[in-house]
């Protein structure tokens, strides 16, 4: 099955002591880069959070934010504020205030915050369970996504091979009449050209354009390719640097047969053959 290394999931989940809140998101990478940031409460499973991550994701650039709302963050404005707290940060803050060369009046929603965001430490062992059950269901959602993308990929890509398959197949078909006819116009100009051509300088010529020009080994090794491609496409494993490389052969056969080409017939099916080559080695960037 083939996976798309683009992906998002976003997991929150209510729990007795607050939210649990699980974002991932994944890009375009040569390699495997996790980017983690976890609230300061999780800190002690992050070595355990790598490696569960890492086993469901072997490439692209991994950004995975994990934090934890306790409940008395989601109602830190019903608590009941402590009046002689109240007043001693009054009287810090005119203290400060009478100091300054342009006293500020002092901002009743920040002495507010101060005094309500006074949070009871969360023991982080009670919600470890429910941390890498969720982690879990988070990277299941995550590779789902990008397994709807691969399939996209996939399509695109098989679209493509089916059209170097038809390319190869007019080569082949080709290649004995565009021979005949340029042996027979290069037949014609040594002996319109050469007053001494004999049969045995034409055969050396001939036989010096047919070796240059003759294609079939490219299109054996091309015929071969598509048919590993062929198997890649089908593989459940991560096969986006296995594609890497074979679509670099690809482009060597199609290249060495506009080298070779007898004729404008054949300079065009190698255009054409790197212009698919082209859309899926675009594709495969994407590909796990």
């Amino acid at each position: 099955m083939i996976s798309s290394m683009t992906g998002f999931s976003f997991q929150e989940k209510k729990l007795t002591e607050g939210k649990l809140c699980i974002e991932i998101r994944t890009l375009n990478s040569r390699f495997f880069e996790l980017q983690l940031r976890l609230g300061d409460e999780l800190r002690e499973f992050e070595q355990r959070i790598r490696e569960v991550i890492a086993t469901k994701i072997v490439r692209g650039k991994v950004d995975c934010r994990i934090f934890f709302k306790s409940a008395e963050e989601n109602h830190q404005f019903d608590k009941p504020i402590n009046k002689n707290q109240l007043q001693q940060l009054i009287k810090k803050i005119e203290t400060v205030s009478n100091t300054l060369s342009s006293p500020s009046a002092i901002d009743p929603i920040r002495i507010f915050e101060v005094l309500s965001n006074q949070k009871t430490p969360i023991n982080a062992t009670r919600i470890k369970t429910d941390l890498f059950k969720f982690l879990d269901i988070g990277l299941t959602d995550l590779c789902r996504d990008r397994e709807r993308e691969g399939k996209k990929i996939r399509a695109v890509i098989l679209k493509n091979v089916h059209a170097i398959k038809k390319i190869v197949m007019q080569a082949r078909k080709s290649m004995p009449q565009l021979i005949n006819k340029n042996m027979k116009s290069i037949a014609d100009r040594l002996k319109e050209n050469l007053i001494e051509a004999n049969d045995e300088r034409i055969k050396q010529e001939l036989l010096f354009f047919i070796q240059k020009s003759d294609i079939n080994e490219e299109i054996d090794r091309l015929e071969s390719h598509i048919i590993e491609l062929t198997r890649l496409l089908n593989m459940k494993t991560p096969i986006g640097k296995k594609m890497d490389f074979l679509m670099q052969e690809f482009n060597r056969e199609a290249n060495t047969i506009g080298s070779k080409a007898a004729g404008i017939k054949i300079a065009n099916f190698s255009i054409d053959l790197k212009v698919c080559i082209e859309q899926i080695r675009e594709q495969t960037q994407n590909i796990q």
